[in-house]
């Protein structure tokens, strides 16, 4: 290959195949009558992509030889492509501030062992990837596959997900206990479903909180915690206003109309038994507020939860 070349390789940031530019490369092919011909070479590329440079390794096999066009004598040899990546931490940053220390450790190493095409360790590792989710989650059960069964409570992954976890585990148990290695499409397949899991559980969350989406909320315990959070994060939040519900969750959070009635009731209920001591049930005597609904109930915040 010289220098301006473009390629197809894999790229860890873009998580496929995609167009390369090389960027500089070396044949290093030494070769006499009596070797078989063939050589390495090496090459810095950069994705067109994502702009993320790695190193490449092409293996030619001068020998291997295959007709391009018969009628126009024109033939060509067998290449294959290895992608390294010598600090797989730059582009893995957004799982670094994202994962808790133990597991993206395991995320890590478990990915360069993709990368490197180390099919039995990937195994093992996305196995060990489970395990830390359930132990971070709290996630209970008398072995990984109880625990995965119940993942499915996280209410962050369908029960479909927790079908293709247990096709993993068996995957992971294989490479473990009997140092069978899978095939490289499964691999591929199994890494594909452990970076979606990891997505759902805690990137798809962090990078949904900085959007201006607006937030479905249709269980209790997930509008309550909004409450909290928004109070949390608005510095500027006003103890003296009466809020009512749709004040509180405002801009951002939108309850189900179905929902409604039953969020306030139990949201009344909780602070009429002192189970919340930050929010208390007032009247509306916001001097601001010139039309008044005399059947919706307003609020005031005593202090951050």
């Amino acid at each position: 290959m010289t220098e301006d070349t473009k390629i197809k390789a894999e790229c860890l940031d873009c998580k496929r195949q995609t167009n390369h530019q090389v960027i500089a490369t070396k044949l290093h092919a030494p070769f006499s009558p009596h070797e078989y011909h063939d050589g390495k070479e090496y090459s810095i590329i950069q994705c067109l992509g994502c702009d993320q440079f790695s190193f490449l390794k092409t293996y030619h096999d001068y020998e291997a030889r295959y007709a391009i066009d018969w009628e126009q004598d024109e033939f060509d040899h067998v290449r294959i492509y290895t992608n390294f990546y010598p600090d797989a931490s730059e582009v893995l940053n957004k799982y670094r501030i994202s994962l808790p220390e133990n597991l993206y450790t395991i995320y890590e190493e478990t990915k360069v062992a993709f990368t490197q095409n180390l099919d039995i360790f990937t195994a093992i590792g996305i196995r060990s990837i489970i395990e830390g989710i359930c132990k971070d989650k709290k996630v209970t059960g008398r072995d990984l596959e109880k625990k995965i069964s119940n993942l499915k409570n996280l209410g962050d992954i369908s029960k479909r997900d927790v079908d293709l976890l247990h096709s993993l585990r068996f995957l992971g148990n294989d490479a473990v206990h009997a140092l069978i290695k899978p095939e490289r499409n499964d691999i591929i397949v199994a890494f594909n479903i452990i970076e979606h899991l990891i997505q759902a559980i805690y990137l798809m969350p962090k990078e949904l909180k900085r959007t201006n989406f607006k937030i479905h909320l249709d269980e209790y315990s997930k509008f309550e915690e909004f409450i909290m959070e928004m109070i949390r994060n608005h510095i500027s939040f006003d103890f003296s206003y009466n809020y009512s519900i749709k004040k509180l969750i405002s801009p951002r959070g939108k309850i189900p109309y179905d929902k409604f009635g039953e969020f306030e009731q139990k949201l009344n209920s909780r602070i009429k038994s002192g189970e919340l001591d930050w929010i208390e049930i007032t009247q509306n005597e916001n001097q601001s507020d010139s039309i008044q609904n005399n059947n919706e109930t307003f609020y005031k915040i005593n202090k951050v939860p």
